[in-house]
């Protein structure tokens, strides 16, 4: 049948105008965010999380998932029981049934088998191993049955295998050397497979379609790099992204003057400290310790650095987690400060600077990273300049995260500089905080600080599993802790997102693991 070429371009009209809506559509379900960490790695074993990390989670699953309540909830795992005759050194685990990894591959087992022969082995460099180290033997029994045997009882075995570093890979995967290949998208089983990317400034998924759980109506969901607060935030404001990760109180103001924008906060349970070194001969006196603790204003650092959202820091660990109680607070005493000192025999020099026996207070490093967390580098500076005023010379030394972390990690000057840095435990147990960050030996203790108690509290821990009972000797290790003074407690900021009017059912999570798979995005 001819077309007349009046009816031939009514036609092609009318299919551009039907394919248009559709077009949009697609367009409308694409999430983008913009991120305040590089995505260094597609390796979800190396990732060191916060952020990053929550982009990779939308690709690579855990056994099990921490909630913010501090729960455990099944992941991949259907259950976890302690081997009765173990004595209380394995676990029996029971995985989920007809889940496959993007590459078609079947999770069972055998899967998991493989992952943990990576993750145990010590030639391949992963930095938070420490979280699950007391790990040794993993091994299929059947095809959805897997024995986890640990060096000593490990109470908090369902946590740690919920712990990004326990992130499951295709076998297939790891065969193929994909994690080691700066160029290739290694398969995971979550609800979204890698698209495209161009590391560490850009991270695309897509939709799964063989995804075993529920997911939001985004089809494809883009993490943008952007380390800079005010590119975060200009890129955000210009509309070409959906959400802002995270927006720093000073901007709070532009995005709220928007009847398109909104902003929404959580607690978080990341918090400040500063690691003291504790190899300097003048730190290992308690009272240095506490007067520095005394040294600085929180209320102040609260109000002007972080606009008011956050809280003085009133433990060794973070709030929010298993064992956390709030203890009396360091207060702003610049006169009790000045006393301890003193008492100590230190007075400060003509030039305005601690002096012993003749001979000042050594200058040392203040190490600190930027773009983790709006307004760290800023806290990193007024907590520096309180040091000053009581006489303690610091060198700031100010680097983006990716490269401060590495160089916080390296065991060389540990316990020689001061170490500013958030810590947030998403496993929401305080256990992980107090025995990670304060025992002794441990990579990310990064003042060198050693308490043979510590060791001893955090053996009763893992060996006490009545939950009660564990969470009381968390809190009587961590009061221990901080009473002992081995850093400068600051603050616990708030975690504060930005997002457009089109995003719905996007749950914030206190331990920074966010369901950005849930995303439901809507019209304006």
């Amino acid at each position: 049948m001819a077309f007349s070429r009046q009816r031939l371009s009514a036609l092609l009209l009318a299919t551009a105008l039907l394919a248009a809506p559709a077009a949009f559509a697609q367009e409308a379900k694409t999430f983008r965010a913009v991120i305040s960490l590089p995505i260094q790695t597609l390796d979800p074993q190396k990732s060191i999380a916060g952020l990053a990390g929550d982009a990779l989670r939308t690709v690579f699953q855990t056994l099990t998932f921490v909630q913010s309540d501090g729960s455990v909830a099944p992941m991949l795992a259907q259950s976890w029981e302690i081997d009765p005759n173990s004595e209380g050194l394995q676990w029996i685990v029971k995985l989920k049934p007809d889940v496959v990894f993007h590459d078609g591959e079947p999770f069972n087992a055998a899967a998991v088998a493989a992952n943990w022969k990576r993750l145990l082995d010590p030639k391949v460099p992963i930095q938070a191993r420490s979280n699950i180290n007391m790990i040794t033997e993993v091994e299929a029994i059947d095809d959805l049955t897997v024995r986890f045997t640990t060096n000593r009882p490990f109470s908090g075995f369902p946590m740690a295998i919920g712990h990004a570093v326990s992130s499951i890979v295709s076998p297939k995967s790891i065969a193929a050397g994909l994690l080691d290949d700066p160029n290739a998208s290694p398969a995971g089983t979550g609800p979204y497979r890698i698209a495209r990317f161009t590391l560490p400034d850009e991270l695309e998924v897509e939709k799964f379609d063989n995804y075993w759980g529920k997911t939001g109506n985004a089809e494809k969901l883009v993490f943008i790099s952007r380390p800079d607060e005010q590119a975060r935030m200009a890129a955000f404001l210009a509309g070409e992204a959906d959400a802002n990760f995270y927006v720093g109180a000073e901007s709070r103001g532009r995005v709220e003057g928007s009847q398109d924008l909104r902003t929404e906060a959580i607690a978080s349970i990341r918090e400040f400290i500063v690691h003291l070194p504790m190899k300097v001969d003048a730190l290992q006196d308690i009272r240095v310790r506490r007067a520095l603790n005394h040294a600085i204003d929180r209320d102040q650092i609260v109000k002007s650095v972080f606009g008011g959202v956050a809280e003085p820091a009133l433990s060794a660990i973070q709030p929010g987690v298993a064992g956390y109680e709030k203890l009396p607070i360091y207060t702003y005493d610049v006169d009790k400060a000045a006393a301890l000192l003193k008492e100590a025999g230190w007075t400060k020099n003509a030039n305005g600077v601690l002096e012993k026996d003749g001979k000042p207070f050594p200058t040392l490093v203040f190490m600190s990273g930027r773009g983790r967390v709006p307004n760290d580098a800023r806290l990193a500076q007024v907590t520096a300049a309180y040091l000053n005023q009581i006489g303690i010379p610091t060198t700031l030394q100010i680097d983006e995260f990716a490269t401060f972390y590495p160089a916080a990690m390296a065991p060389d000057g540990r316990g020689t500089r001061f170490v500013h840095m958030s810590w947030g435990f998403g496993q929401m147990d305080g256990a992980a905080f107090l025995c990670t960050v304060y025992g002794e030996g441990r990579p990310q203790n990064f003042g060198g600080y050693e308490n043979p108690k510590v060791g001893e509290a955090c053996g009763k821990i893992d060996n006490t599993f009545d939950a009660a009972e564990r969470a009381r000797l968390i809190a009587e290790a961590t009061k221990m802790v901080y009473e002992d003074a081995p850093a400068i407690f600051l603050v616990v900021p708030s975690l504060l997102a930005g997002f457009n009017s089109t995003v719905k059912n996007l749950k914030l999570d206190a331990g920074e693991n966010h369901l950005l798979w849930e995303v439901e995005l809507g019209a304006n």
